[in-house]
């Protein structure tokens, strides 16, 4: 909510005062009201047991609040609560699921979406045991349109991410962001991927030129490339591909072919889209 550190130290205070007296924090209806009351009538309680209140921190909480109510921030935080398990989920065949979470609602409303996804990440991080180095891992997660989750996001909600990044791997989860410009990507997060898969930058203004440089600039030196150039005339099917080896260590950069999945390369229909149990024939083998 982009708190400063007077008010992100209320909020807790407020779910101190709920957790002492019981009282069930189940969605940001919930939350309004406790923020009214320790405003208000509640007021002289609270500062009895928990310290003074600030009357201007609790107003402009209540805005940041009533903003991500605005965006639709109930249909996310409530009950009943966004079931983590559901994207582990492994067939009688032995076979993983594909699920798709459709979020394209939110492309307008990047602060909705970022702390959605951050909540996403740090529940999967918080409820996943540790198990180290995996030969294959327990979920990978493809994360489109990724520079949603940074548009706005604060220092602090930057922080998070970075964290949960650095060390989410060991849980046995693997993280994909996909955007269609690298430097979308902070260079923190960018600075913890290990794979990375670069399309064709095209240079149509000195700005486009600037960031094709700086993305040249993030992969390693070859001399078989002149990667700035190179990343300009990729054409379709082309990238440039870097992975870790078994030791961990960046691979030297090259130039691929993708070759196409056996499967449909096609747009959804409405009814797939609309039909949650219809199954799309992937010949993917998870």
């Amino acid at each position: 909510m982009g708190l400063n550190d007077t008010q992100g130290g209320f909020v807790a205070m407020i779910f101190k005062y709920c957790d002492d007296n019981k009282l069930p924090l189940l969605d940001l209806k919930d939350f309004i009201k406790v923020l009214q009351f320790v405003s208000d009538e509640g007021k002289a309680e609270l500062e009895k047991a928990y310290g003074k209140i600030s009357t201007t921190s609790t107003g402009t909480i209540l805005r940041k609040v009533i903003e991500l109510q605005q965006q639709g921030a109930d249909v996310f935080f409530g009950e009943k609560s966004f079931e983590v398990d559901d994207l582990m989920r492994i067939n009688s065949d032995g076979r993983g699921v594909i699920s798709i979470v459709r979020v394209t609602d939110l492309q307008d409303r990047p602060k909705l979406f970022s702390t959605f996804m951050l909540q996403l990440l740090a529940e999967l991080y918080a409820t996943n045991p540790e198990e180290g180095d995996l030969d294959k891992p327990k979920l990978v997660m493809f994360i489109d349109e990724a520079h949603l989750i940074f548009q706005e996001a604060n220092e602090a909600l930057l922080q998070q991410i970075e964290t949960i990044i650095k060390l989410i791997r060991s849980k046995g989860i693997g993280i994909y962001f996909c955007t269609q410009n690298p430097m979308d990507v902070p260079a923190s997060v960018l600075a913890q991927l290990g794979l990375k898969v670069q399309h064709a930058l095209r240079a149509f203004t000195a700005a486009d030129r600037k960031v094709i440089k700086q993305t040249s600039e993030n992969y390693p030196e070859t001399e078989f490339y002149t990667t700035e150039d190179l990343i300009t005339q990729l054409g379709t099917g082309e990238a440039l591909v870097t992975i870790l080896n078994e030791k961990g260590i960046p691979t030297p950069l090259a130039h691929c072919m993708i070759r196409p999945p056996q499967s449909r390369m096609d747009i959804l229909t409405e009814l797939e889209i609309d039909s949650p149990g219809e199954q799309i024939e992937t010949g993917i083998k998870v």
